[in-house]
């Protein structure tokens, strides 16, 4: 068994974990759903690993997609970003790829 990543996502009527295809719970199909916007108010990554134990994963996804994001976020990753990272790595980011004067 791989490790499986749930997103938890925010929502005026209370949190939920979206469903998803077994197939998505991969880390790399974590990181693109977020990436590409598939889930508005994504707000926590929650992580079951080989052994069965649960682990946030929000900060190690959201650095991973910073790490490897080549053009401004649209608005909700960037609040993913910036709420799992905190504002000051998002805006230093910007400044390294030069979008910000």
């Amino acid at each position: 068994m791989t490790a499986l990543y749930l997103i938890e996502v925010s929502h005026p009527q209370g949190a939920y974990f979206p469903e998803r295809n077994t197939a998505d719970l991969t880390r790399e199909a974590t990181i693109r759903d977020i990436r590409d916007g598939q889930f508005d108010g994504a707000n926590r990554i929650l992580c079951l690993s080989d052994n069965g134990t649960w682990a946030d994963a929000t900060v190690e996804i959201a650095q991973a997609i910073l790490d490897d994001l080549d053009q401004e976020p649209h608005w909700d990753l960037q609040n993913f970003l910036e709420n799992a990272l905190g504002c000051r790595a998002v805006a230093d980011w910007y400044r390294e790829m030069e979008l910000v004067a």
